[in-house]
């Protein structure tokens, strides 16, 4: 059940958040995702390392609520001719998908039911508009208190990526070894844009820079026991003799030097580190590589939290979700995390519906551990292939009135078809791309970076380009944005 008139409270839902803290549950994630990366960059001394000690267990992601593995059957509705971008066009959608498509009473099939919607941050808001316009109505279906607004996961990822790059994205007037821009240009992958970048394109960028500083931290250490890093040959031979308990030592290392509050606003020793470092000693470019490594964390734990069904893990990534879109002044998405946090953490909703939300948020088509994925995607790909379709065999009897009448509506039959005529020809399609390996590119910039970019300098170091400190500005602002959102959501 729903409980629209609880508060969200700011110091208990909002700071003091299990995503939002450096914990125990914290540090093991951290130590997965760098582990991680430097055993898919050198896979066979990884595996020789663990070969000597089968009774120790790699690092492994943590366990919150991962939910059970099952196929997820999805249907696909008619054509719905509105504008859904507008209030009047929701009313249109609503009746088009609810009365006219699923054949539901207006007068009595409303009553005792709550349906899910799930859009981007517009279509949520927009439907919430659309509620409070009908708040005093007399009919069950005219109040609307049978439809939740759902902020989308995939629009989440894809959004959060384009705060990164705006954060983190340099110019061709600052080439900062710590930006993106940088980091395309050594890379020569010159075909991304600056702002808004293809979801494709922008998430490899930051992921494999990501790989890059860490690898980066790795060779810094590794040179310290005399390995020449140029040379992934000697850096595989080093780590083979390496046992578990000295790598996981390196790894340690890592993890303390970047993924701290201290290193992402260091704070002065001789004041018990109670206050700000003076500015003159803050090695800002180390800062920057800082930053941008804790705000990528939150969304390889969104990202893999999705593709592994693991509810828990996407609930702490929401938490800091909330704290980055305000500090980034985004405050669109900074609002609607709120909105989500508020639906998924506090007693606004009952624990089954809780779950409900963050598992209704994703499909699992092919009944796999690690093949969950976001249920906006799929309606977004299932959108690509129709455009596709139209494309390719528009004519004039083939037009969009033909697509949507016949083609959209036996798209699960036909799929369904093909799986079955597979299975009895024995052969299947494969229709998965040949990706190339990011190795070779991540090395080359680890081993860059790690001369000089990514070594801490304890005396302070100047740098053209500042990532802005979007905790601090989150932190001066939440409280408020806390109240503002009460004041307009709570009823």
């Amino acid at each position: 059940m729903h409980h629209p008139n609880i508060l969200l409270r700011y110091g208990k839902d909002v700071l003091s958040a299990p995503g939002a803290q450096r914990d125990d549950i914290q540090a093991e994630i951290c130590t997965f995702f760098i582990a991680d990366v430097i055993r898919r960059l050198y896979p066979k001394a990884v595996g020789q390392i663990w070969a000597k000690s089968p009774d120790r267990d790699f690092p492994c992601m943590p366990r919150i609520n991962v939910l059970d593995c099952r196929r997820t059957k999805s249907y696909s509705l008619g054509g719905i001719p509105f504008n859904e971008g507008t209030i009047d066009g929701n009313y249109e959608v609503h009746k088009s998908i609810f009365v006219d498509q699923f054949g539901l009473d207006p007068e009595k099939d409303f009553k005792d039911r709550l349906y899910l919607v799930y859009g981007d941050q517009k279509t949520a808001q927009l439907i919430r508009s659309v509620k409070i316009e009908q708040r005093t109505a007399t009919r069950d279906y005219d109040r609307r208190d049978w439809l939740l607004p759902v902020p989308s996961l995939f629009h989440l990822r894809m959004n959060f990526l384009w705060m990164i790059q705006r954060t983190h994205s340099g110019s061709p007037s600052c080439p900062e070894p710590p930006t993106l821009f940088h980091n395309m240009n050594f890379w020569n992958r010159k075909q991304i844009p600056l702002a808004k970048a293809p979801f494709h394109l922008l998430e490899e960028l930051i992921l494999h820079s990501w790989d890059s500083r860490i690898i980066a931290i790795v060779y810094m250490h590794l040179q310290q026991e005399g390995v020449n890093v140029q040379w992934p040959a000697e850096v595989s031979a080093f780590l083979c003799n390496l046992t578990p308990a000295k790598f996981l030592t390196i790894v340690e290392k890592v993890r303390l030097s970047v993924f701290t509050r201290n290193s992402w606003l260091p704070r002065d020793p001789e004041q018990g580190f109670k206050t700000p470092l003076d500015v003159s000693k803050v090695d800002q470019e180390f800062v920057n590589h800082v930053r941008f490594l804790q705000e990528v964390e939150t969304y390889k734990v969104l990202k893999y939290g999705i593709k592994h069904g693991d509810i828990g893990l996407i609930g702490r990534a929401i938490d800091m979700c909330c704290i980055y879109f305000k500090g980034a002044r985004q405050a669109n998405y900074a609002n609607e995390m709120l909105y989500l946090k508020w639906l998924t953490s506090t007693k606004a909703c009952d624990p089954i519906l809780r779950k409900a939300i963050l598992s209704n948020s994703l499909i699992n088509p092919h009944d796999g551990l690690d093949t969950w994925h976001e249920v906006d995607l799929n309606i977004e790909l299932y959108n690509l292939s129709l455009k596709e379709l139209l494309y390719v065999r528009k004519n004039s009897t083939f037009d969009i009135d033909h697509l949507f009448r016949t083609t959209a509506l036996t798209t699960d039959f036909v799929t369904d078809l093909r799986k079955s005529i597979e299975t009895t020809v024995g052969h299947r399609q494969n229709n998965t791309h040949t990706v190339k390996s990011p190795a070779d590119d991540i090395h080359a910039l680890a081993y860059y970076l790690s001369k000089d970019s990514v070594r801490l300098r304890r005396g302070g170091r100047k740098c053209d380009f500042e990532a802005p400190d979007v905790m601090s500005a989150a932190i001066s602002t939440l409280n408020e944005a806390v109240n503002r959102f009460n004041n307009r959501v709570i009823y």
